[in-house]
């Protein structure tokens, strides 16, 4: 489940990357992050 999530966090990295939104990646990846940590 966390690769999956891991994959996914990681596309739309490259996506809102290519986009120029990049304090939006930083807030995704954080919030991802809280995620991960409550599904262990």
């Amino acid at each position: 489940m966390q690769i999956i999530l891991v994959i996914i966090t990681k596309s739309l990295n490259n996506y809102l990357l290519f986009s120029g939104g990049y304090k939006k990646i930083v807030v995704l990846t954080a919030h991802d992050r809280r995620k991960i940590w409550n599904t262990k």
